[in-house]
């Protein structure tokens, strides 16, 4: 019987495209149900036989896992966040159940539940768009390298909509205390931070010879142990005049880069923490976000925070606490949005400032630091005015008998009667009472 009932359901008998005969258990509750799957499963083997269909979706026999660890080893060890990838990957996709599912199981039902179950965890949406990336490239991949025949499932699945970020920027001000407050090595890494608008990968992939004094130019080539940046390419930009001094300090440093370590060589982006060393800066320039009040006296171990920085005693024991001041908590990412914005607030070019940013798209300037076009519009809207201007006033009369002022109208139609010729011209009464004053009276030789 091609179909049977048995005490825990309803099988199906059928000839795989080898030609041997299976016997599957299916979900259907009635005999109706069993006979349509019993018919589709034929039908499906049918397309295959004929070469309509490929014999496997799956010809890797890969879970979710197989397939994330493949694009892992695969594509992401060229990039230069392949250590974020890994983390994010490990934490986020392989210990959770939905890894160990094959690839024919992997829906978009699944997908959308596990953003669900993230976001219910905590994650933020801009993670979230991160953990779908990641399924979605690997899944492209194997696509293209036919390692998985169908769809991409992660196509279906809509992305989370991230609010737009309110970036950490330093005014012209603030930047120049900063450089100002900053120790000499550390001067000239804010500096190039500042002026060129490098990350902090190419600041430390910067070598002496991408630094070209006589011409003025910068050649950003690579990004920490990588040889092109992150947008996958190499750049050259200006040297800005102020930035020179900097630079012609910096290329007094021992081996082949212009940032090196204590040792000549190239500084690992494991042990290279930029922001410590910013806030310190930020600190000590007087850019406070707030400040640490401490009890020393040993055993009491109170302390904490306030806004303002006015000497305060130990409620505990009444000691005086220990003040300390901290930095405005920037990341060093954020002095290459400082950069942006001040160019973009001085009036620079988008597209000028996309080509010193080595943005590939002028979107991604735009849609960035479009924020800093509120400035402009205010300007703009303010020209718009719907309150009426107020008259003139008359200088006060010293005649006797009130004289009538002329209006603005008045005024208005005056000018526009002298422009036209003699003959056209019409007066608007005269001391008779007459209305209108004739042309031929008033003119006799007309």
């Amino acid at each position: 019987m091609p179909v049977e009932l048995r005490a825990d359901g309803f099988y199906i008998r059928y000839r795989d495209v080898d030609g041997v005969w299976k016997y599957r258990k299916t979900t259907a509750r009635t005999l109706r149900d069993a006979e349509h799957l019993l018919h589709e499963v034929e039908r499906t083997i049918e397309r295959k036989e004929l070469g309509l269909e490929p014999l496997t979706r799956n010809p890797e026999n890969w879970t979710l896992a197989d397939l994330l660890q493949w694009w892992l080893d695969t594509f992401s060890v060229e990039s230069a966040a392949h250590g974020r990838n890994v983390g994010t990957v490990t934490n986020q996709l392989l210990k959770d159940p939905i890894a160990g599912l094959r690839l024919e199981l992997v829906t978009r039902a699944r997908l959308e539940q596990l953003l669900i179950d993230k976001k219910r965890a905590g994650l933020g949406a801009e993670s979230l768009n991160h953990i779908r990336g990641f399924v979605q490239r690997a899944f492209g991949a194997a696509i293209r390298l036919e390692k998985w025949v169908g769809t991409n499932p992660v196509d279906a699945v809509r992305k989370v909509k991230v609010p737009p970020r309110a970036y950490q920027t330093l005014t012209a001000d603030e930047a120049a205390r900063v450089l100002a407050a900053a120790s000499p090595d550390h001067a000239t890494i804010i500096a190039v931070a500042l002026y060129a608008a490098l990350r902090k990968g190419e600041v430390v992939a910067l070598r002496k010879r991408d630094v070209d004094l006589e011409q003025g130019l910068l050649h950003v080539r690579g990004s920490n142990e990588r040889e092109v940046t992150k947008g996958g390419h190499h750049d050259t930009i200006p040297i800005h005049p102020e930035l020179r001094p900097y630079l012609v300090t910096a290329m007094g440093s021992p081996g082949l880069y212009v940032f090196p370590d204590s040792e000549g060589r190239m500084r690992r982006s494991s042990g290279f923490f930029p922001e410590r060393m910013l806030r310190r800066t930020l600190a000590k320039a007087g850019i406070v976000e707030h400040y640490a009040l401490k009890c020393r006296r040993q055993g009491c171990g109170f302390s904490m925070e306030t806004e303002t920085p006015e000497d305060r005693t130990c409620p505990r024991c009444n000691f005086k606490l220990w003040k300390t001041a901290i930095g405005r908590q920037l990341r060093f990412h954020d002095l290459r949005h400082t950069a942006a914005t001040l160019m973009l607030q001085a009036s620079a070019d988008l597209h000028a400032v996309q080509r010193i940013l080595r943005h590939r798209n002028p979107q991604t300037t735009m849609r960035t630091y479009g924020h800093l076009q509120q400035d402009y519009l205010h300007e703009q809207i303010a020209r718009m005015s719907m309150t009426p201007k107020a008259s003139p006033t008359a200088p006060p009369s010293t005649l006797a008998t009130p004289l009538l002022l002329a209006t603005n109208d008045d005024l208005e139609s005056d000018r526009a009667q002298k422009k036209k010729p003699a003959f056209l011209r019409v007066s608007p009464g005269g001391a008779d009472g007459t209305r209108t004053r004739g042309l031929r009276r008033d003119r006799p030789a007309l």
